[in-house]
């Protein structure tokens, strides 16, 4: 599926629950290229909503999880730009796909890396996301629920 074909999914399926009414777009995205599926939805995840539909293509990216074809740092960069902070799957896929482990060091490479042109608390709120992830799965292991 295009980026055009998904926003316009997206747009028209989003008005209530999200999960339950993404099911079939998830669904019909499991069939496509993962490889296209990620960079049309990665697209509008790693951006402004004002953008196109972030928070709804960030979900699905999150639970379908296709295999990311860019590295760590390029997409950890690609947030950098303008990526609504409160959209927590992006940065939790990335831990997902490369481990919270090499996002917190990609993370620190490009803090510490001249020059430093960009938005320092976009690379805070990535760190406090990963904390959350980790803390969430702290608790699934301690429930049993791995």
């Amino acid at each position: 599926m295009t980026p055009r074909e998904i926003s316009a999914e997206i747009d028209r399926v989003c008005r209530r629950d999200w999960h339950s009414e993404l099911a079939p777009l998830l669904e019909r995205l499991r069939q496509c290229d993962p490889v296209r599926t990620f960079h049309s939805l990665f697209g509008f995840a790693a951006h402004s909503q004002d953008a196109g539909p972030a928070a709804p293509a960030a979900l699905l990216l999150f639970n379908l999880k296709p295999p990311c074809p860019i590295s760590c740092e390029a997409g950890i960069r690609e947030l950098l730009v303008d990526w609504d902070v409160s959209i927590e799957e992006v940065p939790l896929y990335f831990a997902e796909q490369f481990g919270v482990s090499r996002v917190r060091e990609v993370v620190a490479a490009i803090r510490t890396s001249p020059p430093m042109c960009c938005d320092i608390s976009r690379l805070d709120t990535i760190e406090y996301w990963l904390r959350c992830y980790e803390e969430s799965r702290g608790d699934r292991v301690a429930r049993g629920n791995a």
